[in-house]
């Protein structure tokens, strides 16, 4: 079983910018002859596996048949981090981010506002996606027969999210990607990205294997009861939704979409998930981050009802 290539940076590459864009450390790269395509590359902070969760989500997409950004292990300078590919055809399409979508929908929605908004429900994204408009992305294989719009799709997304943990799908980790005016299909979802707020990436070792109450289970239990989506239960201000919990929600609308969706993650194999998450290079993430993440997976798959 072969690990995971390191992309090394800048090969024949060159950066876009020079300063760090957001809370992150991020550098656009691009090739000058047009050959390859431009990435974002992804410093990883201290203390954090954000490379290998990123990784490994994009890997765990694709096994369940999910449109994602493309993504490899890399790093620059002797600095470890991931590498998302563009997925904006070198900027021929324009992504246009959830929480600009919304406002769109609803003048009053405060777009500058990530986490606790209570207007960020599923309802309200649900009011987005589900209008004839909006066009299916490209996918790995075939979407199920039973997912018919876009808002079908995201619900796999939202499936990914509460599989692998991740807590960070707020109004501007998902998008529509905008081909402008006389485009066969102006308007479609774009695919999954930004995944690195899962997998328990920023837990030590040290709490990964602490026992703590077993009469609240195991470490691995705990951690997963505890994910937190960014969606709110209702705009009359309720609590944070659980991942699994925004996956039934918007199942709710779409339950035919959300059976498929099950079926394609019950048909990933332990041994695909395992083998798919030992190719990490051991200089990149341990033994006892490998062991949780694969238990992770399993109990997340179970809180689904997969």
């Amino acid at each position: 079983m072969s690990e995971y290539a390191i992309l090394k940076l800048p090969g024949v590459r060159v950066p876009e910018n020079r300063e760090p864009l957001g809370s992150k450390q991020k550098l656009w790269w691009h090739d000058p002859t047009g050959n390859e395509p431009r990435l974002l590359f992804k410093h990883n902070r201290p203390g954090t596996g954000e490379d290998w969760s990123e990784k490994l989500a994009a890997e765990l997409a694709q096994e369940l048949g999910l449109p994602h950004a493309r993504v490899e292990l890399a790093c620059v300078d002797g600095s470890s981090g991931a590498a998302i590919f563009d997925f904006t055809d070198n900027g021929q399409t324009a992504l246009v981010h959830g929480n600009e979508l919304l406002e769109v929908v609803d003048p009053e929605y405060p777009k500058e506002k990530r986490r606790r908004a209570r207007e960020y429900t599923i309802a309200a994204v649900h009011n987005v996606l589900a209008r004839p408009g909006v066009g299916l992305p490209p996918a790995p294989i075939p979407f199920p027969a039973e997912v018919i719009d876009a808002f079908g799709v995201f619900l796999g997304y939202l499936m990914l999210d509460a599989w692998i943990g991740n807590t960070d799908r707020h109004h501007e980790n998902w998008g529509l990607l905008w081909r402008g005016e006389g485009a066969p299909r102006p308007l479609t979802l774009a695919p999954s990205f930004d995944h690195a707020s899962s997998l328990g990436r920023e837990l030590t070792d040290d709490k990964r294997t602490r026992e703590g109450d077993s009469s609240q289970g195991t470490p691995t239990d705990r951690y997963a009861r505890r994910a937190k989506s960014a969606f709110c239960a209702s705009t009359d201000g309720g609590r944070p939704l659980l991942t699994w919990e925004a996956f039934q929600t918007a199942g709710a609308l779409r339950p035919e979409a959300a059976a498929a969706w099950l079926a394609r993650l019950r048909a990933v194999t332990p041994e695909t998930v395992r083998e798919t998450v030992e190719r990490v290079p051991g200089t990149r993430m341990s033994a006892v981050a490998k062991a949780f993440a694969c238990t992770l997976l399993q109990c997340n798959a179970k809180l689904l009802g997969a």
